[in-house]
C-alpha cells in the first residue's frame, strides 16, 4: 500500500529536483505573500517619514509663532504700538491717598 501511494504522488520537476506539488504550491503562496508584506512594510515607512518630516516642520512653526506671540505682547511693543495709535506718556503723575475722592458727582 505504501508503495502505491509513492508512485501516484503528483511531483513538480523544479530545478532538477522532483518536489511534491503541496509544497511546491506552498512555497509559491509563501514567496508571494513575503513580498506583499514587503511591499506594505515599504509603503508604510514612507508614509511613516513623511508624518514625521510633517511633525518637525509644524513644530519649528509653533515655536516661531510663540516667539511673534511673546516678542508682540511684551511691554516695550505695546508701548511703541500704543505710541503709533496716538498715545502719550504722562508728563506728570499726581498721587492721592486713598480716603481722598477723586472723582464725584455734585
Amino acid at each position: 500500500m505504501n508503495k502505491y501511494y509513492l508512485k501516484n504522488k503528483k511531483t513538480v520537476n523544479f530545478i532538477g529536483f522532483k518536489v511534491p506539488s503541496l509544497i511546491f504550491g506552498a512555497g509559491i503562496i509563501f514567496a508571494v505573500l513575503t513580498v506583499f508584506m514587503t511591499i506594505q512594510t515599504i509603503t508604510s515607512s514612507a508614509k511613516l517619514a513623511f508624518l514625521e518630516n510633517e511633525e518637525l516642520k509644524l513644530i519649528k512653526e509653533n515655536e516661531e509663532l510663540n516667539n511673534n506671540l511673546i516678542e508682540n505682547s511684551s511691554l516695550s511693543a505695546l508701548s511703541k504700538s500704543s505710541e503709533s495709535l496716538g498715545f502719550v506718556k504722562p508728563s506728570r503723575l499726581i498721587y492721592s491717598e486713598q480716603s481722598q475722592e477723586v472723582a464725584k458727582l455734585p
